[in-house]
């Protein structure tokens, strides 16, 4: 690790806020919800199973990248009732970052 990087990412990282329930898991495990917000480094290799931050038709959108053994790429939804789990990654999705943190508003 250089000077310019910690564990939550390079010079590069910049924080998001999360929007929505798509990434809530009321089952439990690894869950983000509305309101906080995540570290994303747009330096660091995304790998099946990265929670990331994506750009699709203008909008951004934090999902969980998988890798299908054909190379197939998918962003998925957490929240197993969310309306749109999976998006196929194609051309039209460009890939911002890798989250690499998690914070919470306290107050």
């Amino acid at each position: 690790m250089n000077q310019s990087e910690n564990r939550y990412g390079g010079t590069n990282t910049f924080c998001f806020p999360v929007t929505g329930n798509s990434m809530y898991n009321p089952g439990g495990g690894k869950s983000y919800k509305h309101g906080d917000f995540v570290t994303v480094d747009p330096d660091r290799e995304p790998v099946n199973g990265s929670m990331i931050v994506a750009r699709l038709e203008g909008r951004s959108i934090f999902r969980q990248l998988l890798i299908e053994a054909s190379g197939t790429k998918i962003l998925k939804a957490i929240n197993p009732g969310w309306p749109e789990p999976t998006i196929t990654v194609d051309e039209s999705v460009e890939m911002c970052g890798v989250v690499t943190g998690r914070w919470v508003r306290e107050a």
